[in-house]
């Protein structure tokens, strides 16, 4: 049995590539492998660095389905006791707009991610501008780490101060979209 496994081992290390330079453990993300390959056994003996550690994974393999592509977009808003047009919209969609990558974040903790979905929010935003009161979040993502993480993520909205305080419906979507 151990030659059968020494032999098996032999003959995979020596269908594997030759590596030049050692792997890193951390390697940018424009230096991802495009596809897998095999790997020498960690019992191999490398001629480049006989410390280098094993790299834990290669990315998916040919048959692994791509992940969808999550978006976020920005889908209603209504401004209380104000104007509701474009331009008096614009402050306050530029200030939500900066917080997109957190809210992309967020949806990690979705727990049933699969389907997208809304979140709605008020938000009441002083005089002075600033951090928002955030209220009434509307949405049926589920999952309590979600929904705390986008309480969080509205609070630390910074918004220009408005001309009198004022509270916000803001609406928004995220999309998964196979790749």
């Amino acid at each position: 049995m151990r030659f059968a496994l020494s032999l098996f081992v032999s003959g995979c290390s020596a269908a594997a590539p030759p590596l030049e330079h050692p792997p890193e453990a951390n390697p940018p993300p424009s230096a991802a492998p495009e596809s897998s390959s095999v790997d020498a056994p960690e019992s191999a003996p490398s001629a480049a660095s006989p410390e280098a550690p094993p790299v834990a994974s290669e990315g998916p393999s040919p048959s692994t389905p791509p992940l969808p592509s999550l978006s976020v977009k920005y889908i209603g808003m209504h401004v209380g006791g104000g104007a509701n047009d474009a331009a008096s919209k614009a402050p306050f969609v530029r200030a939500l707009e900066q917080r997109f990558p957190a809210f992309l974040e967020c949806y990690r903790l979705a727990a049933e991610p699969g389907d997208g979905g809304t979140f709605g929010i008020d938000l009441r935003i002083p005089a002075q501008g600033g951090s928002p009161e955030v209220e009434e979040p509307r949405t049926a993502i589920p999952g309590d780490a979600f929904r705390e993480c986008m309480l969080k993520a509205f609070r630390s909205v910074t918004f220009e101060p408005p001309k009198k305080p004022v509270v916000i419906s803001y609406s928004l979507r995220f999309t998964l979209e196979a790749k």
